[in-house]
């Protein structure tokens, strides 16, 4: 029903052609949610791989450096905690969604980077992964991801 004092002519919308639509485009996901169901073994794997490499190389080190206070030295046992949780996740088939599983890889890339580690890229990625993830399961292992970022750029 058109408003009031609104001609039917004035209703009809003009398509202005500006090149294809992205779901045009092809070998690319329908939505943004097409790449948000379980993650494959394959991403697991290689996302629990590089979690372990980053995160244990991290924490190995931060301990061993002996300049950690109490209260730092409990937080890192804390951290320690929440990671393993996320290595139990990524050892079940249905741990994690890809979205999360490929975010999580471009992380600990981020932090393995052979020129060192680019702490900005890493909290940049960390930022997208808690706002972009439903499971709040995550926000364990996300929050102890963070801290460890926290201590890194101290």
């Amino acid at each position: 029903i058109p408003p009031p004092n609104v001609a039917n002519s004035s209703l009809k919308a003009t398509v202005k052609n500006t090149g294809p639509r992205y779901s045009d485009l092809p070998g690319l996901p329908k939505s943004k949610g097409d790449n948000s169901g379980p993650a494959s073994p394959e991403e697991l794997t290689q996302a629990s791989k590089l979690a372990q490499q980053a995160f244990g190389g991290i924490l190995n080190q931060l301990q061993g450096s002996g300049t950690l206070s109490g209260r730092d030295a409990k937080r890192l046992n804390d951290v320690s905690k929440r990671l393993g949780e996320l290595y139990q996740k990524l050892g079940t088939s249905q741990g994690i969604s890809s979205r999360t599983a490929l975010n999580l890889i471009s992380l600990c890339q981020a932090l393995t980077n052979p020129q060192g580690p680019n702490i900005l890229a890493a909290k940049k990625i960390h930022s997208q992964l808690v706002t972009q993830d439903t499971d709040r399961d995550n926000l364990k292992w996300l929050t102890a991801v963070r801290q460890l970022l926290t201590f890194c750029s101290k």
